[in-house]
Formats: structure tokens, sequence, C-alpha cells
């Protein structure tokens, strides 16, 4: 049963609900937040982690110091949220580790770029897009409001690892697109694109010139987006 919330509580749970994971520095770029300071927001996070009554949120380590914030299951119950999505995973709870590097990837890649964007819930995929939708399709799929563009975007959680392995997933990810009818369509419209999220920029310099020419052949755009702080996830630094 959903529960009334004031605005602000109610667009902070929204918020690391599509996500899975909140931060307050991403938090205060949305436009709900336009006028909030890093401080009120942290403020705010750590009042709903430890106001009275049930706790909404609650936090773990992201890395270093840095910590995020996850919904509480009465917290995921109260906003209506289904508590798991498509593929089984849950809203709510601390995420594992490589949960945590996909979920930060995303959040970081819509919200702490130099353009905004928004991941969309499996629900408004499947009630925006009833064509495009497919049983088994990962749900990371992002509106980008201003190019009114519909895209996917994967994260690449090997750090360092092979760049080969990575851009063949990519290459599979184009073609199981291209396989479905509605995706064709909004392919040759420019209405789609697929992101790779990297978490250093050599790897991207790597990335870049094969999948552009992959780009080439089959007309979807792929870029590839740098998250600096995510190799601090992936391969921490030891602790002095």
């Amino acid at each position: 049963m959903t529960r009334e919330f004031d605005p602000t509580t109610y667009d902070v749970l929204d918020h690391i609900a599509r996500y899975r994971i909140g931060v307050p520095e991403a938090l205060i770029r949305t436009p709900p937040f336009a006028d909030f300071s890093l401080a009120r927001m942290k403020r705010t996070l750590r009042a709903l982690a430890d106001g009275d009554g049930e706790a909404l949120l609650a936090s773990a380590p992201l890395y270093g110091d840095h910590r995020y914030f996850y919904l509480t299951r009465p917290a995921d119950a109260a906003i209506g949220e289904s508590p798991e999505d498509q593929g089984g995973r849950r809203r709510a709870g601390a995420l594992s580790e490589i949960a945590k590097v996909r979920a930060y990837g995303i959040l970081a890649f819509c919200c702490l770029s130099d353009r905004p964007r928004q991941r969309l819930t499996p629900d408004e995929f499947r009630r925006t897009f009833p064509d495009h939708h497919r049983p088994g399709l990962p749900m990371t799929y992002y509106a980008d409001h201003e190019a009114k563009r519909l895209g996917f975007v994967r994260v690449d959680s090997g750090g360092k690892g092979r760049w080969d392995r990575i851009a063949e997933r990519v290459r599979e990810d184009v073609e199981r697109h291209r396989e479905i009818p509605a995706f064709r369509d909004s392919i040759a419209a420019g209405r789609f694109e697929l992101t790779l999220v990297a978490a250093t920029e050599r790897k991207a310099e790597r990335l870049r010139p094969v999948l552009d020419e992959g780009s080439r052949a089959s007309g979807v755009p792929v870029r590839v987006h740098v998250v600096a702080d995510l190799i601090d996830l992936i391969a921490p630094p030891p602790r002095s």
C-alpha cells in the first residue's frame, strides 16, 4: 500500500528507486532539487536514514570514504514500486559489488555528465515503447529528452580488462535490437543509440574506433562515455 509523503521525500525515494542507488551529488543535478545545495541534500538523506520511526533509506560503502543510499524494503513498498524488476533483481537493499558498479555507472552517465538523461524504469519502458519491448531484454534504457532519443546503456565492469570482449558484447547488443522491427524503425529515424560506460579513457580510446566502424555499418550510433571514478569501485586502491 502506498503512503503519502511530502514532495521532497517522494522525489528522493523515486530517484533512488529508478537508479537503485543514490548519491547527493547526482540528486542535486536533477530538476526536483535544482535549488538544493550539496549540504542540504546530505542533511535530507541523513534524515531519511536516521529519522524517527521506520527508516526509509540506508547507506553502504561506495568507494573510499564515499557512501551511497538505497531504499529499505518498507520504503520500496511504501512508494508502490514492485519489489523486483523484470529480471528478478531486488529494488531494495544493499547492492552486490557488480550490481553497484553497474548502477553507479548508469547513474553517473545519466545524472553527472554534461547532458542530463533519465533512466527509464521497466514499467515506463513497457508503457511508452510497447512495440519495442521483448521479454528478456535488459532493462537499461534511458531517455535523452533534449535529443528526443531512446538509448540503451551498458556498463563495462571489467576495468582494465580485454577491450575486445566488451566490443563484442556491444555488437551483440546492436544486433539484438536490430532484430526487433520497432527498433529498426527507431534506428532509421535516428531515434535510438547505444552507450557504453567505461572506467578509463585508455580503454575508451581503444574501443571508439572499433565501435565507430560498427556504427557506420549498422546505422546505430554508439558512444563511449568515461566515468573516471568507476575504476575506484572496480579496482579500489589499497588503503594506506
